[in-house]
């Protein structure tokens, strides 16, 4: 390992930093994932095992997709209430 940062040099900080600042976003992540089904597998074998990773991601694009489309309605709504008191 000491050899290895000796041969990277300066790049071996770089790496390290870039790993460093995306650490709470992976963090983050698999917060999510576990708020969506992740934290349990009930499920026995390899392909139970994918299936309900692969179910839990869909969960969270889905409760994503949602926010996303709220926070567009609220914006569209404001923007009409804005409209409607200048007339």
């Amino acid at each position: 390992m000491v050899r290895q940062k000796r041969d990277l040099g300066d790049n071996f900080f770089c790496v390290h930093f870039l790993i460093c600042s995306q650490y709470p976003a992976i963090e983050s992540a698999i917060n999510n994932l576990n708020h969506r089904g992740l934290d349990r597998i009930r499920t026995q074998g390899e392909d139970g095992f994918f299936r309900t990773v692969a179910l839990s991601v869909v969960a969270a694009n889905v409760h994503r997709l949602g926010q996303i489309t709220k926070q567009q309605l609220r914006k569209r709504q404001q923007w009409y209430q804005a409209r409607r008191k200048a007339a």
